[in-house]
């Protein structure tokens, strides 16, 4: 959760600082850079997992995503989002 909180997480956007070979564009899309704003709130081949966040959050609106890795009551939600979307998972491990 820290590391997305200050963008420093292995995602596209972030990994070509430490390796420029590596393409900045989202693996699971490959159409736009892999920040973590798109990561939690725009990539569409995401779509099924963050509307399961939304439900779990309550809401039906867009992801805020500053507010997502501020609120407490996210915590949960949000690592469950993280799991479902296996993205981190050979780095990481099964969250």
């Amino acid at each position: 959760l820290f590391h997305l909180r200050t963008g420093h997480i292995a995602l596209n956007k972030f990994l070509p600082r430490i390796d420029p070979a590596v393409s900045p564009l989202c693996p699971a899309c490959r159409s736009a850079p892999e920040s973590v704003h798109h990561f939690l709130a725009a990539c569409n081949a995401y779509r099924p997992q963050r509307e399961r966040l939304q439900m779990a959050l309550r809401t039906t609106r867009a992801v805020d995503v500053n507010a997502l890795l501020r609120g407490q009551k996210h915590v949960r939600p949000l690592l469950q989002y993280v799991h479902e979307t296996g993205r981190f998972a050979s780095s990481l491990g099964n969250l």
